[in-house]
């Protein structure tokens, strides 16, 4: 029962008048009673409670002990929900993994294309006649249909590419359809 320590620490409640004249429902504390000073105190639990806390901790605590009880005393209620929130999940923080950055992609338009190939052409020293290569419209053409941006391709991927068109063009060349010597100036 909820209220078994109520019962066990205090008298059934009574009507009792106060000094202001009101009627109020009062309980008498028993181990007040027991060291003959008598404690009227309002029959709340808050108040019953925060009495036993203040006046009988080490009595109430032996008891909830011995009773197999959980403690309502306010300090203990407190240290529990602590405890209990302690326990549970009231964060996501550790739960999370940092993103990095996305990358803002540039919305396209025709002039902001034309400055960025401009500005390729001279930093890469390119000559412009690039921006008119076959090879040069097909990767724009790729890259177009891009929803979300795009990656350009790393060092490590150029050079493993590099070495497979270098492959095949071995291969090409050890082959029976190229007849004939071939001369490599350098």
């Amino acid at each position: 029962m909820h209220c078994r320590n109520i019962k066990e620490f205090f008298d059934e409640p009574m009507e009792k008048t106060g000094d202001d004249g009101k009627v109020r429902k009062c309980r008498s504390c028993k181990p007040c009673q027991c060291k003959k000073v008598p404690q009227f105190l309002v029959n709340e639990m808050s108040t019953l409670c925060h009495h036993l806390e203040a006046k009988h901790a080490g009595e109430y605590q032996t008891w909830v002990v011995e009773d197999n009880f959980e403690s309502k005393l306010p300090g203990d209620v407190k240290d529990q929900k602590v405890k209990d929130a302690q326990l549970s999940q009231t964060q996501l923080d550790s739960h999370l993994q940092k993103m990095p950055p996305a990358e803002h992609v540039v919305p396209y338009s025709d002039k902001v294309f034309h400055e960025a190939a401009i500005e390729w052409l001279i930093v890469t020293d390119q000559p412009i006649s690039a921006l008119e290569h076959l090879d040069f419209i097909k990767m724009i053409n790729i890259a177009a249909q891009a929803t979300n941006g795009m990656k350009t391709p790393v060092h490590d991927e150029i050079i493993r590419l590099f070495k497979n068109q270098i492959d095949l063009l071995r291969q090409k060349l050890l082959s029976d359809t190229v007849k004939g010597n071939i001369n490599l100036t350098c």
